[in-house]
């Protein structure tokens, strides 16, 4: 299964008392799937990866795992304070079924960290690996990651985010050409249109706006870019 198309970032709410809200994880979750999404991803950015725990992160896990069912693929978000932490994560969604992983290096590492990161993840998940490429977490450079796909099988996909988003995509087009399976756009889809231009096949947008990004793709990839603008 190649991972393509839109893929809603899930938010991560709380009750009063800090604990997270499974029930309304899952109604997201649920939302992704009833709308036409392609894909599910938690927690990222978007998420509030760096507020959670590392037992309720695993745990809800299994929540969003269970309410989609098999629906739709599962891509966890792995980043962390440190690069152990990120591999603890990746070993866990492999424990989990998740279908992928994705993962920025730690805040304050710089690249040479995070090629070693994505080194390391090679071994702690057997799956595929999506790098998350986005400014102020030791961001790569084209030719960076180029070479990480080179060396590391399991990548197969990056949701490239430094801005301006068009733009750097087609540098990572340029530099991997077809070595990855899907280049992942962010910035809630705001410059869709010039990222598919660029070489984009996929977007990561919070979720809440899924539906409506869903059906701008569909056109796109039907051939219609008029209606998809």
């Amino acid at each position: 299964t190649v991972l393509r198309g839109v893929f809603g970032l899930l938010p991560t709410t709380y009750h009063l008392d800090l604990e997270i809200d499974a029930d309304d994880l899952r109604a997201t979750a649920r939302f992704c799937c009833e709308t036409g999404q392609e894909g599910i991803v938690w927690p990222v950015m978007v998420g509030d990866f760096f507020f959670l725990g590392e037992e309720e992160r695993v745990r809800n896990l299994d929540v969003v795992l269970d309410e989609v069912d098999g629906r739709l693929p599962v891509v966890f978000g792995c980043s962390g304070i440190s690069v152990p932490q990120t591999l603890a994560y990746a070993r866990a969604g492999q424990r989990a079924g998740a279908d992928c992983v994705i993962a920025m290096a730690p805040a304050r590492a710089n690249a040479t960290v995070a090629m070693d990161m994505f080194r390391r993840l090679g071994d702690a998940f057997d799956g595929p690996i999506m790098i998350q490429n986005a400014g102020g977490y030791a961001p790569l450079t084209g030719e960076q990651v180029a070479t990480l796909v080179e060396e590391v099988p399991q990548i197969e996909y990056v949701k490239e985010e430094r801005q301006p988003g068009p733009r750097h995509i087609g540098e990572i087009r340029r530099c991997v050409g077809d070595n990855v399976k899907t280049i992942f756009g962010g910035a809630g889809g705001k410059f869709l249109p010039a990222e598919l231009r660029q070489g984009a096949d996929g977007c990561m947008p919070a979720c809440e706006f899924g539906d409506i990004l869903t059906t701008i793709m569909d056109r796109w990839v039907s051939g219609d870019e008029d209606g998809a603008r």
